[in-house]
């Protein structure tokens, strides 16, 4: 299994920035207050974020449209409902709050959000392989789980977060069940994560989070 000192973690996270440089402050100001609103269970709406950021309005529409582009966000209306992997739509992965009752687009969304940002949080997934119900506890920025379950991470080029990394990144209740997918899926490209390597991962792509951009209240 490849752990944290394996392979680039940052390659991963640009993995995933590439394509919104062009909007980049917009972009920071959506995706901190989007996430900061939504853990607690409140969707954000842009002129709000657009007040808290000092951004006119339509720059925040600009980044808005940038990040619906790549697959980063979900809106309903003028609300941020889903941003950065948390979301208010159902979804497999709940993730339990200290303020409210989540999903995320991923697992590692799940595990990642909340260790990163020093979070309580219950999450609760299944194995892709065999279906079996799995839990994981975050707390003080780490993460346990009853089982030595794995992640596969995506590390192919990816053009929609949600539609091709996301919908790939997913725990495995072993090792062995993790395998057994990639015995069945031979052209999926990526890496093998233990829990501990998930919550680096969390940390690297998540920490920016813990504060606001610069320029925001």
């Amino acid at each position: 299994m490849s752990t944290m000192s394996e392979f680039d973690q940052r390659a991963v996270v640009a993995l995933l920035e590439q394509e919104i440089d062009a909007q980049r402050a917009a972009v920071d100001a959506i995706q901190y207050h989007g996430l900061d609103s939504l853990l607690d269970g409140t969707p954000q709406t842009l002129s709000t974020i657009a007040a808290l950021s000092g951004l006119l309005l339509n720059v925040i529409e600009g980044g808005v449209q940038a990040l619906i582009e790549v697959g980063r966000i979900e809106v309903d209306g003028d609300r941020v409902i889903g941003i950065g992997g948390l979301t208010m739509t159902p979804t497999e992965h709940s993730l339990t709050l200290p303020n409210a009752e989540m999903h995320t687009w991923c697992t590692l969304d799940a595990v990642g959000i909340p260790a990163a940002l020093g979070l309580a949080a219950t999450v609760q997934t299944r194995c892709p392989h065999c279906s079996a119900r799995i839990t994981v506890d975050v707390a003080e920025g780490g993460a346990t789980s009853a089982g030595a379950v794995a992640l596969f991470c995506p590390t192919a080029p990816c053009g929609n977060v949600r539609a091709d990394f996301c919908s790939a990144t997913n725990l495995f209740c072993s090792q062995t069940h993790l395998t057994l997918w990639r015995d069945n899926n031979p052209t999926m490209i990526g890496h093998d994560l233990d829990l501990d390597a998930t919550v680096g991962l969390g940390h690297a792509m998540w920490g920016q989070y813990k504060h606001p951009p610069n320029g925001s209240e």
